[in-house]
């Protein structure tokens, strides 16, 4: 069975997959390029690109029926690291939900980053911090300038807009290797994740999402 977008076999649902753009050779691992891992990113003209955070996967959920804010990581068993944890905390308490959303529920995606999270971190910043790359309301997607509104009320960066591209010109930004737009020290970005410039799904209702990373170039 293919896999769900968003799981909600609970309360807080898992962040869903994102393909690479092109298919993988089986034996050496590369990708294969001009093989779509999926046929709709061959008929998609133009994209929204955005820098891909090198961090840990960070999900935040809102349940004001139960009036709490559950902070998770990529899976129910994700060690969330504490010196992390303790900004997230700090950035993300119930009252300030309660005073945004009031009554309704939300999730937020984001990656945590800085120090001792992965080799990248300490480059990122001088202090952990959390990116939001997406909002859900009613398992909806929020649009680029909602998620943008929503980051500044929390007091958290939103991760930066490359701008629109074909998929050539990303294939080509890529293999650039260009330096990151959100670290604070001098580093080659991790990648990029791409979407429609109007949000899409396909025939099953999966999000159409992908992303490319320069250790592929």
């Amino acid at each position: 069975m293919a896999e769900r977008q968003l799981v909600y076999n609970d309360e807080f649902p898992k962040y869903h997959k994102i393909h690479s753009l092109f298919k993988r050779d089986m034996k050496t691992h590369r990708l294969i390029n001009g093989d779509y891992s999926r046929p709709e990113f061959e008929n998609i003209m133009v994209w929204d690109v955005y820098e891909k955070i090198d961090g840990t996967n960070i999900r935040i959920g809102y349940f004001p029926e139960q009036q709490k804010v559950k902070i998770g990581g990529r899976t129910e068993n994700a060690d969330i690291p504490a010196h992390l944890l303790g900004i997230l905390l700090e950035k993300f308490p119930l009252t300030k939900f309660q005073e945004i959303f009031k009554d309704t529920p939300v999730i937020l995606w984001g990656e945590g980053y800085g120090p001792k999270i992965q080799k990248a971190g300490a480059s990122y910043s001088d202090s952990p911090g959390f990116a939001l790359f997406d909002v859900s309301i009613n398992r909806k997607f929020l649009s680029r300038d909602n998620l943008a509104g929503i980051a500044s009320q929390f007091d958290v960066h939103a991760v930066p807009f490359v701008g629109k591209m074909q998929c050539i010109d990303v294939i080509e930004y890529i293999a650039n290797k260009p330096e990151s737009i959100f670290s604070k020290h001098s580093q080659t970005t991790e990648g990029v994740v791409c979407t429609p410039v109007y949000e899409m799904y396909d025939r099953r209702g999966e999000r159409i999402i992908f992303k490319l990373k320069c250790i592929d170039y």
